[in-house]
């Protein structure tokens, strides 16, 4: 689920994504709107008319969490097939492959040029966004690692 310009996007295992209007409840038209799916394949949509712009095609597994960097027209997703791939969702062309995680990749956070992606291999990593180069891993936690949130501090 996606808040952004007061629109709530929501997906649903009906196999199903909505968009909708925060302040009124009400469904919304206007740009794109990626979704993942169990079947490995993630689709750029385009929410006006409802039809599938692109179907981004390379995990071999289901895809679990996504973001995205919506100036740079590029999503990241992340799998039970244990990578992250980054993708130009203009073009539907895969960028890059994120290779480390043991387990599968089940949440991503995009902050500051950086990945953050957390897995069943109980670990954090810190990728570079735009090479995909792993700068950090946290080897913290016992279980896996289900939820990231980037809290950069407050300001007074």
């Amino acid at each position: 689920i996606l808040v952004a310009n007061k629109q709530l996007f929501s997906g649903s295992y009906d196999r199903t994504a909505r968009a909708w209007s925060v302040d009124r409840g009400q469904a919304v038209a206007g740009g794109l709107l990626v979704t993942g799916s169990t079947d490995g394949t993630a689709k750029v949509w385009q929410v006006a008319s409802g039809c599938c712009h692109q179907t981004l095609r390379g995990h071999t597994g289901a895809v679990l969490c996504l973001v995205l960097d919506a100036p740079g027209h590029t999503a990241f997703t992340g799998s039970t097939d244990a990578t992250v791939r980054a993708w130009d969702i203009l073009r539907g062309q895969q960028l890059r492959v994120f290779r480390e995680h043991q387990g599968s990749v089940i949440c991503l956070e995009l902050v500051n040029q950086h990945v953050y992606s957390g897995s069943a291999d109980r670990t954090v990593k810190c990728w570079l966004a735009d090479t995909g180069e792993r700068v950090r891993t946290f080897t913290a936690h016992r279980h896996s690692v289900s939820a990231l949130k980037y809290h950069a501090g407050t300001c007074k």
